[in-house]
Order: C-alpha cells, then sequence, then structure tokens
C-alpha cells in the first residue's frame, strides 16, 4: 500500500508513494509523520519461500513491506490500528506493546552457582565448553563492555534504545544474563559461564525502568538474524499477542536460529505471555536451588 523512496529504510509522509487511496486518506487524518521499515537491510522478493516446522510447510513472512507508523501521542493507537485493519490491503497492524522484564540474575560466584550443578554442566564440559563459532545475541538492557570475565568473548553489538552502536549496560541485568550464557570459565574470575568460548552479541532494548516493547525487540531479532547470531535470548515478556514479533520469530527461525525466551514473569503460570508461547520459541523459566519453580 505504501513505497519509501528507492534506497530510504525511513521517510516523511510527504515522501511516500501510496497505493491504496483509502490508506493514504487514513494516515493523514491520524496526522502520521513518519515510516520506517522494521527491518532495515530487508530486500524486496516477488518469490514465496517456506521453511519446515514439525511436518508442516509455512511462508518465510515478507519482511520487506512491515513498517513502524509515527504520529502524534494524542492520537488514538487502538482507533486507528481497528481501521488500518479494516483494510485488505493492509497485512496487519497493531501497537508498540510494552513489556517488562524477568529472571534477574545474581550469583557472583561459581559455588554459589548451583544452578550449573543442576544443569550437571560438569559432565557437559568434560564433553564440550563452547565453541567460539557460535553467537548468542543476549537481547536485554546491553552489557558491561569492559567486564574482566566478557571481554574476550563480546562482539559488536547495537543499542536499539538509543539508536546507537554502544550497547553498554545502564541495569545489570543484561551483563548478568549474558555471564550466564558465556562468562569465560576456567580463567579464576569471577563466575563461570555454560558456554566458555561462545561470542556474546549484546542487543540492548531497554535502560533502567524494566520497561521494553515490541519494537525494539523486532529491531533487535531482525538484526540478530542478519549478523549470523545462532542463538537469540531474550528477557521480555508480553499478555499481548503481536503479529509483527511472530514474523520476526519466523523469519529467524526460518534462517536456523535457535529462539530462547520466557515463559512469564518470573513462575509458572496458566496465561501466554509472549514470545516465550509461541510455537517456534523454546519457552523457559527459572528454577530455585531445589530445582522448584
Amino acid at each position: 500500500v505504501v513505497e519509501l523512496p528507492q534506497g530510504e529504510y525511513e521517510a516523511r509522509v510527504n515522501e511516500l508513494h501510496f497505493f491504496d487511496r483509502s490508506v493514504e486518506e487514513l494516515i493523514h487524518k491520524f496526522n502520521v509523520t513518519s515510516f520506517t521499515r522494521l527491518h532495515r537491510d530487508a530486500k524486496p522478493s516477488s518469490e514465496r519461500t517456506y521453511f519446515q516446522f514439525m511436518g508442516q510447510e509455512r511462508e518465510v513472512p515478507d519482511t520487506y513491506n512491515s513498517y513502524l507508523i509515527r504520529f502524534p501521542r494524542t492520537e488514538d493507537v487502538i482507533k486507528f490500528t481497528r481501521k488500518l485493519n479494516s483494510n485488505a490491503n493492509v497485512r496487519f497492524a497493531e501497537p508498540n506493546y510494552i513489556g517488562e522484564v524477568v529472571v534477574q540474575p545474581n550469583d557472583p560466584l561459581y559455588d554459589e552457582q548451583w544452578d550449573l550443578k543442576i544443569m550437571s554442566m560438569e559432565e557437559a564440559w568434560d564433553i564440550e565448553t563452547g565453541d567460539p563459532n557460535v553467537i548468542i545475541a543476549d537481547i536485554d538492557s546491553g552489557v558491561n563492555l569492559s567486564h574482566e570475565d566478557l571481554i574476550e568473548n563480546l562482539m559488536d553489538g547495537w543499542d536499539f534504545y538509543e539508536n546507537d552502536a554502544d550497547p553498554s549496560d545502564a541495569d545489570g541485568h543484561g551483563t548478568g544474563t549474558s555471564g550466564i550464557a558465556a562468562a569465560r570459565g576456567n580463567n579464576s574470575k569471577c563466575v563461570s559461564g555454560v558456554c566458555w568460548s561462545c561470542k556474546i552479541m549484546p542487543l540492548k532494548v531497554y535502560r533502567k525502568n524494566n520497561e521494553c516493547n515490541t519494537l525494539n525487540l523486532i529491531s533487535a531479532i531482525y538484526y540478530a538474524v542478519d549478523h549470523n547470531a545462532s542463538v537469540i535470548s531474550e528477557f521480555c515478556v508480553w499478555n499481548d499477542f503481536s503479529n509483527g514479533l511472530r514474523e520476526a520469530i519466523d523469519y529467524a527461525y526460518a534462517h536456523g536460529v535457535v529462539i530462547v525466551a520466557p515463559i512469564g514473569p518470573n513462575k509458572l503460570t496458566k496465561e501466554k505471555y509472549y514470545p516465550g508461547a509461541y510455537d517456534l520459541v523454546i519457552g523457559v523459566t527459572a528454577t530455585d536451588s531445589n530445582d522448584k519453580p
């Protein structure tokens, strides 16, 4: 329904070309200011591609035509999305949902890391201590870029909150989750991660207020896949189903990336929390030192 100027991933409304008059009228009615392609590096394609999941064929989403639409806070976002969704030429429209961060790690020394003992990691390390070709995209609050137990395993990342190349941790949560995954082991420093030699790609999506949104997470997932991540580990949860987030996860799975996410806010629950509830995601939760939820 809309086309950006050639070679651009972002444009103001007066620079766009609309193919649907009714959508154009809505865009002006709700005072939309700009369009930004969610998957910045997406390429246009006229061919449909597919992937297999549990014996079913699924279509790889067309990420080239998914956009963030900006408009004034004074406008009614729910009314706007309903109007857009009533148009047959619009695949879907939804708000930028706000979620919360879960599972705060706090184990400073290996002797206190009962989680590794519960997982029988010492037996696992006899077989494998980690492959440096495995890249773990840690989508969280960023990372302490000078941390002595992480610095050897860190690679370039991105800050989707400030939109710059400095994913420094302002909260501490991301440094903790990165350490759980890939702190250097057997080096007489701090803690031991599960994968001593795997690489961490720090992708920052929130700061100190424990709030993350679907826009930043979607952008981080596309970035991780396009920069050769092997695993995506993220720590935000929502009650709301997001089509945009589901498409990003489909894209990651179709490119062979493993996605891990919480199934709820720090405890088992019968409620569905996303993205852990999507069928292509490995949903996880926390346990205590007795391996109980």
